[in-house]
């Protein structure tokens, strides 16, 4: 069963912000609003000295060291929002504090993180209301990671290689493992970049000893169903000589209740997902799928001219900016690694109505993930696509054809592991943002 992909989305609100009447200002807005971060950096690196309106300049900035992985400068802007444009942010706020929460924690400062959304909930708690219940959930979170002492990465300043293993195989990929030792129990593992969290099975968690917090986890979303996880810290998580302490882990049940994709699961023996938390405190790393293996460079690779080329969202997706032959357009593509296929969404569907115009869906895709399944009609579709204009790519893939969007529907495509493997690798680029592929087995130049 080929279409089973399994993805995380966290908690996020948007900041929601006004035009203010100006052109260049109205843009910029706009993009804000709509988040699309690529054409925010775009527009205010290209037209900044024309924006009217004082409030967007830290904000911009603010988003930009957000997304792009700066967060000693989101913190920076961050407070200059709040101490000197509360009044403008109005109800944002919240989102602004969540998200200085998240940087401090990427700087592995969890004791400020907790403070300031500690300060907020009481805030709230003193106006006579009740805190959102997510940020209740992440600052008892990120307190008990910091009574910890802190999630930690070690690892030795020369290359690592790392077996990677699949199910089935590299020429019918459905999901991607790494052997990884949890405590003292050794099982391969899901290496995900779909993934914005750690997630592992209750029955794993038992088994291996991890002590679940009492507290409330997360409202998990996935695009086609929600559920609330618990939390728990693993003490120890090693992959090949790369060793991590205080892991934080969402428990979930990885069952369905779809008889034939819950077997899937079994047969696969899926029980816990890395995800990109794990990710980018290594800097880069390098999927060699000619030689098999997961590699990170001792030093990481100089920026190409593309870069940054990708971003983190609010989802805590890797976004990238993707170049469409078709529609000669830049289109956003969700880099999923835990998905068995690549799909143009059902929003690249209604833009491009036309190219589609008489032609019936004739196949479907089944996608399904935490306690979701959901089959969608589909066009099979011959792309042409590239990260660049110079070199491009092409593949067969799935067009999905339902007018229904959902949260899996929000990018143009998700481009998921059978694309990839097409590739003899893929770097990605944490530190500078960015994610180029080499040696691709079906290129035209």
């Amino acid at each position: 069963m080929k279409n089973i992909r399994l993805f995380l989305i966290p908690i996020f609100s948007i900041l929601s912000i006004y035009a203010y009447g100006q052109s260049t200002d109205e843009r910029l807005v706009q993009a804000i609003n709509s988040g699309a971060w690529h054409k925010v950096r775009s527009l205010y690196v290209t037209e900044k000295e024309s924006l009217q309106t004082p409030f967007l300049h830290p904000l911009t900035k603010f988003f930009i060291s957000q997304f792009y992985n700066q967060p000693d400068s989101a913190i920076y802007y961050g407070a200059t929002l709040l101490n000197e444009y509360n009044e403008d942010l109005g109800s944002s706020i919240s989102s602004v504090v969540y998200l200085m929460a998240s940087d401090y924690a990427k700087m592995n400062d969890y004791k400020s993180a907790t403070d300031i959304l500690n300060k907020y909930n009481e805030a709230v708690k003193a106006a006579g209301m009740q805190p959102d219940v997510s940020f209740v959930a992440v600052e008892n979170q990120y307190d008990a990671i910091d009574k910890k002492g802190g999630f930690m990465m070690s690892r030795p300043n020369y290359e690592v290689k790392v077996p990677l293993k699949y199910h089935n195989t590299r020429e019918n990929p459905v999901m991607l493992f790494v052997e990884a030792k949890l405590n003292d129990y050794k099982c391969d593992v899901t290496y995900d970049t779909g993934a914005g969290a750690n997630i592992i099975s209750k029955q794993l968690a038992d088994k291996i000893g991890m002590n679940i917090c009492d507290f409330q986890g997360l409202n998990l979303n996935n695009g086609l169903n929600s559920s609330t996880s618990r939390f728990a810290i693993l003490d120890s998580l090693s992959v090949g000589e790369i060793i991590y302490k205080n892991v934080p882990f969402q428990v979930i049940d990885f069952y369905t209740g779809n008889q034939k994709a819950d077997s899937v699961v079994d047969k696969m023996g899926l029980q816990c997902v890395i995800g990109l938390p794990m990710m980018f405190p290594l800097q880069e790393v390098v999927f060699d799928f000619e030689n098999g293996y997961l590699k990170v460079p001792g030093k990481t690779t100089p920026k190409p001219a593309f870069a940054p080329n990708f971003y983190n969202s609010g989802e805590n997706s890797i976004i990238l900016s993707l170049y469409d032959l078709q529609s000669d357009e830049w289109i956003d593509a969700f880099v999923d690694t835990g998905a068995s296929n690549t799909m143009l969404s059902a929003k690249y569907y209604g833009r491009n109505k036309l190219r589609f115009e008489g032609i019936e869906p004739t196949d479907s895709v089944r996608m399904a993930g935490l306690g979701g399944v959901k089959i969608t009609r589909s066009i099979p579709y011959e792309w042409h696509y590239g990260i660049d204009k110079a070199t491009i790519y092409k593949d067969t893939v799935s067009v999905a054809a339902d007018s229904e969007q959902n949260l899996v529907d929000q990018y143009d495509c998700f481009i998921g592991l059978p694309t990839l493997v097409q590739h003899n690798r893929v770097t990605i680029n944490f530190k500078e943002m960015w994610i180029s592929f080499s040696d691709a087995l079906v290129s035209e130049e």
